[in-house]
């Protein structure tokens, strides 16, 4: 389990002497919004949500991303200026 931002690789090499190499990039995405943060931010089409958090699995299950819009989030959508807020 990776629990701290950073880069994680790994090589595995096998008897035959072949080996190959994998890594990921953990980041760490503030996805606070709403009164006193507590609402979580999600990027829907390149429009911004602010919902409770029980509402924000079945976003990200259709490929919304956590935390706030940016260029690229959502290709092909529009970037972070679009914003639509309503706390929980």
């Amino acid at each position: 389990m990776f629990s701290a931002v950073g880069t994680y690789s790994v090589t595995v090499t096998d008897t035959n002497g072949c080996s190959s190499s994998a890594f990921i990039v953990i980041n760490n995405v503030n996805a606070t919004c709403g009164i006193n943060g507590k609402s979580v931010a999600v990027c829907h089409n390149g429009l911004q949500l602010c919902l409770p958090s029980i509402a924000v699995k079945p976003l990200l299950d259709h490929g919304d991303k956590l935390g706030p819009c940016v260029s690229g989030s959502n290709p092909g959508k529009t970037s972070g200026a679009n914003s639509l807020s309503q706390s929980y």
